[in-house]
């Protein structure tokens, strides 16, 4: 039964916001939007009952493309070409793990877009790096940073026999930089010259890498091939590298979906996507996957600022 104004204390707002959603330009995305759908993504989104919907679901992206991810259900999507370009030499890693990350500054970055001028992270932003290189670099394992534009100069002051840089040609033009990475690592892993055993994908601006989880994960590996942490904005995900390559190629296809739906360019829905691919029961019945955050992420920094390093992985 779809519920009406006198059903919930937050109703006649509730009715107010989906009228004024689907007045607004993304409006045609909204025309079937009951009242039972906002107040699931208002718990979804722990809102309390006196907060405006509109602060949660307006235009906000994220709020936005979970509704699309939990109203369309488990359909089979069908898997995508590759899509995106490399530029040669392509770099290849032979190790126990690799540790990915991305660093776009040719477009918008809705998760990001309120610090910094413009909305596009700024390129050869030595602040921005910083965090995760000096992380990274003390761990010396093998690590990634696909890029579309950093200049020579920024690359050579931050490039080791561990860290490399490959930049990339970007190809889904209506996709947020966030997302789009997920068809960067499908793409590069798939490709030649991959030998791995783990991969880590971790946010370039906030993630911190305490010790190498590669040991603790082989050890794990009976009960778990996945372990993903969503924190935020960030998001982490440390599989084997046939895991993470099933969880790469799943995701596109989900974000294919969800970019698919009448809405504003470069909207951020990869929380959306990976909730809903780690849930998918397809998805679930092929992995086992681990979400429970200690041992794996951990929210707040501590093992840098207090010497806390009971996590493997951070975020600022």
């Amino acid at each position: 039964m779809t519920a009406t104004a006198h059903d919930n204390p937050r109703g006649d707002l509730l009715v107010q916001s989906i009228k004024q959603l689907q007045a607004s330009e993304a409006g045609a995305a909204f025309d079937d939007v009951s009242v039972d759908d906002v107040i699931l993504l208002l718990d979804a989104s722990h809102a309390t009952a006196t907060i405006d919907p509109l602060l949660v679901l307006g235009l906000n992206s994220e709020p936005f493309c979970r509704l699309m991810a939990l109203r369309r259900g488990y359909h089979v999507l069908q898997p995508q070409e590759p899509a995106i370009g490399f530029e040669e030499p392509r770099l290849q890693v032979a190790a126990k793990g690799v540790i990915l990350t991305t660093y776009f500054t040719s477009r918008v970055d809705p998760a990001r877009c309120h610090k910094h001028v413009g909305g596009a992270i700024p390129p050869d932003d030595l602040a921005y790096v910083q965090g995760w290189h000096s992380s990274v670099q003390h761990l010396g394992t093998p690590a990634v940073v696909f890029h579309d534009g950093l200049s020579p100069a920024f690359i050579s002051e931050l490039q080791s026999p561990a860290i490399g840089f490959q930049r990339v040609t970007l190809s889904y033009t209506s996709w947020s930089l966030s997302d789009e990475r997920w068809a960067v690592y499908r793409d590069w892993l798939a490709g030649p010259g991959i030998s791995v055993s783990w991969v880590l994908a971790l946010d370039l601006a906030d993630g911190l890498v305490a010790k190498a989880p590669w040991e603790w994960f082989a050890q794990q590996r009976k009960q778990h091939d996945l372990w993903v942490g969503v924190v935020q904005e960030g998001s982490d995900a440390v599989p084997k590298q046939d895991a993470f390559l099933d969880l790469a190629a799943t995701m596109v296809m989900e974000l294919e979906y969800l970019h698919g739906a009448p809405q504003s360019a470069a909207w951020n829905c990869g929380a959306a996507a990976l909730a809903f691919t780690v849930a998918h029961p397809r998805f679930k019945a092929r992995h086992t996957v681990f979400d429970q955050g200690l041992p794996f992420s951990a929210q707040a920094a501590h093992c840098w600022k207090q010497g806390d390093c009971q996590a493997y992985v951070y975020h600022q």
